[in-house]
C-alpha cells in the first residue's frame, strides 16, 4: 500500500485497508505519508461531507498506526496529529456525543490523558521555560501542540456549555508555553 494507491480509493475502501495493515508493515514515514493523503481527502471541498469525515476516519486509522509503531519515539506526537485531525472535523461538520470523530468530550479525554497532567500543573511547570533544558522545553512544547487544537473549538462552545470550561483552562495556558 502507497500514497498513490490510496490516493485513488474511496475513504471506505482506504480505512478497510488501513484498518487490517499491521503498523510495522510499514516505515513510520510511509505512515506519514498515508496520513497527508487522509488529511487531504479531508480538506477537500470538491467532496462531500461524508467523504470528508470518510477520510478523516482513515486518517485517525493511520495515526493509530503511527502512535503504536516502534519508530514512534513520543506517542504524544501522534496524539497531537489525532486532536488536529478531531478538531477540524468538530470544526467543520460539528460535534456529536456519541464516540465517534465529531465526539469532543472524548477529545478532551485523550489529549488530557496524553498530557499527564491538569492545566494549572502544566501552568505552574512553565513559569521560567526559558531556564530549563531542552528536553524539559521539548516536554512543554509537545504539550502545547497537543492542547492548542482546542483554540479552534473554543468559539464554538456556548457560555454555559460544560465543556467550554475545560477547553478554556488549557487555551488559556498556550501562550505560558513554548
Amino acid at each position: 500500500m502507497d500514497e498513490s494507491s490510496v490516493r485513488k480509493m474511496s475513504p471506505r475502501r482506504a480505512a478497510e485497508l488501513l484498518s487490517k495493515t499491521p503498523g510495522e508493515e510499514l516505515s513510520l514515514q510511509a505512515w506519514e505519508g498515508l496520513r497527508e493523503v487522509c488529511v487531504s481527502g479531508m480538506q477537500d471541498e470538491r467532496l462531500s461531507a461524508d467523504e470528508r469525515i470518510g477520510w478523516a476516519a482513515a486518517g485517525a486509522l493511520v495515526v493509530d498506526r503511527m502512535r503504536d509503531h516502534s519508530e514512534c519515539a513520543d506517542r504524544r506526537v501522534a496524539m497531537a496529529s489525532e486532536a488536529r485531525l478531531r478538531a477540524y472535523v468538530i470544526t467543520r461538520f460539528g460535534r456529536e456525543d456519541d464516540s465517534s470523530l465529531r465526539d469532543l468530550s472524548l477529545l478532551i479525554r485523550r489529549v488530557v490523558d496524553a498530557v499527564g497532567a491538569e492545566s494549572w500543573v502544566v501552568a505552574d511547570s512553565a513559569d521560567g521555560w526559558q531556564r530549563m533544558t531542552r528536553h524539559e522545553m521539548l516536554e512543554l512544547r509537545r504539550i502545547k501542540n497537543l492542547v492548542t487544537p482546542f483554540k479552534s473549538i473554543l468559539p464554538l462552545l456556548s457560555p454555559t456549555d460544560p465543556l467550554r470550561d475545560k477547553i478554556k483552562e488549557w487555551v488559556d495556558i498556550i501562550p505560558l508555553l513554548p
